[in-house]
């Protein structure tokens, strides 16, 4: 008689992330900071990628939209079987006055 293995499903990753600001100025910088434990891969959208260690952090310029959202996705894989969990945060983008890297002069012709 053969034995069947049966394998439970991982542990699910423990997430968090979240900015040092609730809000910046078009193109300013905010400081995001994340932690996920029991994860095989860690992973940040927009324009991230992955990223690597159980506790991290990485500056983001957002701009362009009145909300920025960034959402991080950890999986857990073991022989197998996958379990994700995901955090997100959003920083409110202020228009208000643009960025000095953004402003351009003007020139007419006459």
């Amino acid at each position: 008689m053969s034995e069947r293995l049966q394998f439970s499903d991982p542990p699910v990753p423990a997430v968090g992330l979240i900015a040092d600001r609730s809000s910046v100025h078009n193109g300013d910088e905010a400081l995001l900071t994340w932690s996920a434990t029991d994860a095989t891969h860690i992973d940040i959208t927009p324009d991230i990628g992955q990223v690597q260690g159980p506790i991290g952090n990485v500056v983001v310029r957002p701009c362009g939209n009145e909300v920025a959202r960034y959402t991080l996705t950890a999986k857990n894989e073991v022989n197998g079987q996958e379990t994700v969990a995901t955090a997100s945060v959003s920083i409110s983008i202020d228009k208000s006055r643009d960025h000095p890297f953004l402003q351009l002069p003007i020139f007419r012709e006459r």
